[in-house]
This record gives structure tokens, sequence and C-alpha cells, in this order.
């Protein structure tokens, strides 16, 4: 018998590439489809000490996704779901806020 049904979660997800606006976001394709293949991706941000996370507008075809508008220096995690014909997997989420900073150490001047 065949059940169909949402897929699991996408796995491996990883944080590269931050800076102060932005970062770069992989995972990999679920380990089961649910029966019917993987449509997109659904990405979420929570941004440190919010209790609500926001879904970014769009489904995410690929497997890696630039996210955009961060704040320099505040901190955020990230949630990806897999979605297919049937539905929306549960999150893989990401195991410690990140910041966002400059990776090159550029400073604003000091002021005295």
């Amino acid at each position: 018998m065949i059940v169909l049904d949402k897929p699991s979660p996408p796995t491996n997800l990883g944080v590269e590439d931050v800076f102060a606006e932005n970062c770069t976001l992989t995972w990999t394709d679920p380990d089961d489809d649910g029966g019917a293949p993987v449509t997109g991706y659904v990405i979420a941000i929570k941004e440190y000490n919010d209790y609500s996370w926001k879904t970014l507008p769009g489904v995410v075809i690929d497997t890696l996704h630039i996210v955009k508008g961060l704040q320099n220096g505040n901190k955020y995690k990230f949630r990806v779901r897999a979605k297919n014909i049937y539905g929306v997997s549960d999150p893989v989420e990401t195991a410690a806020y990140i910041r966002a900073a400059d990776p090159f150490g550029r400073h604003s001047p000091s002021i005295d």
C-alpha cells in the first residue's frame, strides 16, 4: 500500500556567508517526499527575543536561498519546510541564533 502525505522535514540546514544584511541558507531534500515530488520550500525567520516566526514571501525551488533584509548586529534563527501537493512538512530549524555582522571586520568610525 502506498501512503500519500506531506514530505518529511528537509535535512542538514546550515547558515553560510553571514553578512550584516544577508546570509545564505542551505539544506538537503527530505528523506521522504511523501509519495509526491517536493515542489518547493517555505522559509521562516525569527529574531532573538521575538516570539513569532515570520514566513518569507514565496516558495523557494532550490536547496539554497539568500535571506536579505537582516539588520546588522541582530540575531536570527531560521526554519525550512518542504512542500508537496499533499502539504507542508514539519520544520527543520537552525540549532543556534546567528548574528548578522560583517565577517571582514569593517568597523564604524569610533566616536570619543
